[in-house]
């Protein structure tokens, strides 16, 4: 493995592991490492990276625990997106007929809840 993505990967579990100890004292930095993180989430494709990945979802369900619903609703439906997509799973009103075309942010506070 280069090192340097395991310097990453490392950085990104030290991240995580901040974020749930800092728990609301967080928010003043979430603004700073959810771009980063969401961006890394979406590039991180291949099998290589899979791990770096993991731990990059990872990160991001800590952070936004620790921030709250409220501050991670912003961002919630652009990382459900990103999930869904790595997947290759059809969107969810092709599955279900009863979902709108549209879905509300109102749906992922659901799941976030």
């Amino acid at each position: 493995m280069p090192a340097k993505r395991h310097v990453v990967e490392q950085a990104v579990t030290t991240l995580a592991t901040v974020a749930d100890n800092a728990e609301e004292r967080f928010m003043q930095y979430y603004d700073t490492f959810m771009p980063v993180l969401i961006e890394m989430m979406g590039k991180a494709n291949g099998k290589d990276l899979r791990l770096l990945r993991g731990k990059t979802v990872e990160c991001i369900s800590m952070i936004g625990l620790a921030v709250g619903k409220e501050k991670f609703l912003k961002d919630a439906k652009t990382v459900m997106d990103i999930l869904l997509q790595s997947q290759r799973i059809p969107p969810l009103f092709l599955l279900f007929p009863f979902f709108p075309k549209k879905t509300s942010t109102n749906f992922y506070v659901l799941i976030l809840h």
